[in-house]
């Protein structure tokens, strides 16, 4: 089973067009029981196609990405062997973040701030 992450509620159309292109590209359809969150929703579809995870991944991402800049959508594709729950999700607006704010940050957590 392979998943989908979309970071935002997409309206009917959205959803019709996203579940289509799932549908062409994979030849199957998701699932109809998905996962709505406050951050967004969850689409499982099976993956029960003759080609490699990596050749499979490469063309849902070629088709997706246009998808997503014409919606504005953000989405995660994680690979099966991806078993960690999302738990962050960081954009970096201008630049700064992973040297001047995520670095720190995590040391913060870890409790090792005077090594940074």
């Amino acid at each position: 089973m392979q998943h989908l992450y979309l970071f935002s509620r997409p309206t009917d159309r959205e959803d019709q067009q996203l579940r289509a292109l799932l549908s062409e590209t994979i030849g199957a359809t998701p699932k109809t029981s998905i996962t709505d969150t406050p951050q967004g929703r969850l689409y499982s579809y099976p993956t029960e196609r003759s080609v490699s995870e990596t050749e499979l991944r490469r063309e849902l991402l070629t088709r997706l990405i246009p998808w997503g800049r014409a919606t504005h959508s953000a989405f995660y594709l994680p690979s099966t062997s991806a078993t960690a729950e999302i738990t962050h999700v960081a954009f970096d607006l201008d630049g700064t973040l992973t040297t001047t704010e995520l670095l720190p940050e995590l040391a913060r957590l870890s409790g090792r701030s005077e090594e940074m």
